[in-house]
């Protein structure tokens, strides 16, 4: 395909093209104080290159950590519990580079935006939060759903029930600090406490506001490998997988991200990514005839005793739910977990209302150690949707995930 190796000068999504072209790390400076002004333009010229309004990325950075990459002293600007990391306060847990979220502006900023896009795309894509008729990511005010659930999609962001809610603090912090025009929303429409409903949808403000940093864009020919999937919340991710040869598309124009996946394709996608070794003496103990592409990474996931969860008479055609991946990847991290770092759940708590009540005790096992991987977590803060299939975008993220985090032996 003519893009699918195209790396363009002036490439404004891929994340690690750009942070590896900036230098403004702790370790390789004698003055890395930054003052705010110097920051704000940092932050300008981030958003503009990832396409996010600038007003708002300054707000959270200012409400996170007083719009500090450091301290005074020259150390990174940590949380008290040292699990929110420089200015963005990202998760020490996101499965990004902790060493670079404190002492790199440039990565945290980054990977504050990335999770911001997250939180917009859970409005379009999986529907567990609420939003506009019109997402225009260029309107200030349509951010207001996404800048909730950078805090946590919970209920005590509610403006009806907490004067104080976060994201009503940030839209403050952006107009009293930083200039920006932003209508109030109605709330209304929203209801007097707790969270509302998933698939709520608000008209968009009366008097809507653009942000600068959509003001001047020049447009630039597509790096992605695939048609589909320039819009898709997981591009950033697909485009690094397939460059990595562990994905491939349904056809070679279109990679198909929100159909959901099959069990053999999710089989050969981990097999890649795993590269585990055969044994010599295994046969195939399935009754269903695998396609040419997946019987190889199909036998090497079961000699290595990783699909224990599937009787013979499996159809490898079906569609895999979430509840399987995680069994499956679960399965894997026992395996080969010897100091017991994600395996150790003790300390994990399921909260989620919707797991079957058939599951055993092995099973929720399994599902706490994907949750305190950050791998697998729940569609929203109380729903996991266990049974439900899951796309082709949703498990390539997974799996980039476990590529970031999971560090084994």
């Amino acid at each position: 395909m003519k893009n699918s190796r195209l790396y363009l000068a002036t490439v404004v999504i891929c994340i690690f093209i750009f942070i590896g072209n900036k230098n403004v790390y702790a370790d390789s400076s004698d003055d890395i104080i930054i003052g705010n002004a110097e920051v704000e333009k940092i932050i300008e010229e981030v958003c503009l290159e990832r396409q996010v309004p600038c007003e708002i990325v300054k707000a959270i950075a200012y409400k996170e950590s007083k719009m500090q990459q450091w301290y005074s002293d020259k150390t990174p600007v940590v949380s008290y519990n040292g699990n929110y990391l420089g200015i963005m306060q990202v998760s020490s847990y996101a499965g990004y580079d902790n060493v670079k979220l404190k002492n790199n502006i440039y990565y945290n900023l980054n990977a504050g935006i990335d999770i911001l896009f997250l939180k917009w795309d859970m409005s379009i894509n999986n529907h567990s939060v609420p939003k506009f008729e019109s997402m225009d990511k260029s309107i200030i005010e349509n951010w207001y759903f996404a800048i909730w659930a950078y805090n946590g999609w919970l209920s005590r962001n509610n403006p009806n029930s907490n004067a104080k809610a976060y994201q009503e603090t940030v839209f403050d912090i952006a107009v009293d600090r930083y200039g920006a025009e932003i209508s109030d929303i109605d709330t209304s429409l929203l209801p007097s406490s707790g969270l509302p409903a998933k698939r709520l949808i608000i008209a968009n403000a009366e008097t809507e506001h653009k942000s600068i940093s959509f003001e001047v864009i020049e447009p630039v020919e597509s790096i992605y490998p695939f048609v589909d999937i320039a819009e898709n919340w997981a591009k950033d991710i697909i485009f690094e997988m397939y460059e990595k040869e562990l994905i491939n598309g349904i056809t070679e124009e279109e990679f198909k991200p929100d159909d959901n996946m099959r069990i053999d394709e999710f089989c050969t996608l981990l097999s890649r990514y795993l590269k585990l070794s055969g044994l010599d003496t295994y046969e195939n103990r399935f009754d269903s005839e695998l396609t040419i592409w997946s019987k190889e990474h199909v036998d090497l996931l079961d000699e290595n005793n990783l699909l224990t969860i599937y009787d013979n008479d499996v159809d490898f055609s079906k569609l895999i739910t979430r509840g399987e991946v995680a069994q499956i990847l679960a399965e894997y991290i026992i395996k080969f977990d010897t100091e017991g770092k994600y395996t150790d759940v003790s300390d994990v708590v399921l909260i989620y209302e919707d797991l079957p009540a058939t599951l055993k005790e092995e099973d929720l096992y399994r599902i706490k150690i994907l949750n305190k991987a950050d791998v697998i977590t729940g569609r929203d803060a109380l729903t996991y949707a266990y049974n439900e299939n899951i796309t082709r975008a949703e498990v390539t993220a997974i799996i980039w995930k476990m590529m970031k985090s999971i560090i084994l032996n």
